[in-house]
């Protein structure tokens, strides 16, 4: 293998033709299936949580600058290609001459600490675009149209230079990059997928406590409904806006690690960005909590919409949401007058 030889921690088959086999087992039973259609829900939320994860952030920014980021999705492209890198070839993976050196410096690591790793340099990545570009636009007045415009091309931008970097084709992470699904309660799902859905919870939780018991959390959400009122109270706007990027950064890039489970492209980003945006809108823009509920509701409706049409067409759902939404309760579920989060 192009990658090296893979670390087998679990008994492992391929994740592609289990999912098949689970498709034409499920099939078999009849779409409406009592079996089906928990397996699909057990998907629908899992594919919720890692969403949840990339919309927090995004919705935070917009909440806190009014920015629309489309580079979002490469904040969670950034994420599971630094995982990679970083199980495979360590530091020496971002940085080449350090490839003389130990791991974690000249070496892979563990899946483990290279998701660490990865967080820790998107939360790098989103401070330096913030500082770097976003920071220096609203300091000379720049227009929220033209700053998101700004972001589209950026988006492009970025999502070419890890095409040249990476290359066209899908690679899978060394460790965890698929397993054999445990079987309870008719559903299915491997210990992958359980661990990474229980961690989301945690941090998703966490999020939620930080947000509304930490100063941090609180100035945030401050910002998020009056900037200015939030500034003459005394609040670091800028301060707070920098730790809002370096938040969404990191969330994103964990986000992006449990998307590439199945495999790392150098768009998986991009791939997703509709689904996050769909979230995002449906709970109801700039508020945290009603990113984490959109982002349950997208989730699940895209798994059960393969119950009356093809799974290939199964994302074009989102945008089902994301248009009803729109129409019918454009401030999202959450986005009241008083947001709570």
């Amino acid at each position: 293998s192009e990658n090296g030889d893979q670390r087998i921690i679990f008994p492992l088959v391929s994740g592609e033709a289990g999912a098949v086999a689970n498709a034409a087992s499920s099939a078999s039973e009849g779409n409406w299936s009592v079996r089906r259609v928990s397996q699909l829900t057990l998907e629908g939320i899992k594919l919720g949580l890692y969403l949840a994860m990339a919309a927090i952030g995004l919705s935070l920014i917009f909440g806190t600058t009014g920015l629309v980021n489309f580079a979002h999705a490469e904040l969670i492209t950034f994420g599971a290609l630094m995982a990679f890198f970083f199980n495979f070839y360590g530091l020496a993976g971002v940085f080449g001459f350090l490839s003389a050196l130990p791991p974690p410096f000249g070496g892979g690591v563990n899946f483990v600490f290279a998701t660490v790793l990865s967080v820790i340099f998107g939360g790098l990545f989103g401070y330096v675009l913030n500082r770097a570009i976003f920071r220096t636009a609203r300091n000379r007045g720049v227009s929220l149209l033209a700053q998101m415009v700004m972001t589209i091309g950026l988006s492009i931008f970025i999502r070419y230079i890890f095409l040249y970097v990476f290359g066209g084709r899908f690679r899978t992470y060394g460790d965890y990059s698929a397993q054999r699904a445990n079987q309870f309660w008719g559903m299915e799902l491997t210990t992958r997928d359980a661990i990474a859905m229980v961690i989301s919870v945690i941090i998703l939780v966490g999020v939620g406590v930080g947000l509304t018991r930490t100063r941090t959390g609180r100035a945030m959400r401050a910002v998020s409904d009056n900037k200015d009122l939030a500034e003459s109270s005394g609040i670091d706007v800028e301060k707070v806006i920098g730790q809002v990027w370096i938040f969404g950064g990191a969330l994103a890039a964990l986000a992006g690690t449990f998307f590439g489970f199945d495999q790392v492209k150098w768009d998986i980003g991009t791939r997703i960005l509709l689904l996050v945006f769909a979230a995002v809108t449906l709970g109801g823009l700039g508020t945290a909590f009603g990113a984490l509920v959109g982002a349950i509701i997208v989730g699940i409706a895209i798994n059960w919409s393969t119950l009356i049409i093809d799974s290939e067409l199964k994302n074009l759902t989102a945008l089902v949401v994301l248009i009803l939404a729109l129409l019918l309760r454009p401030q999202g579920i959450l986005g009241k007058k008083q947001r709570i989060g």
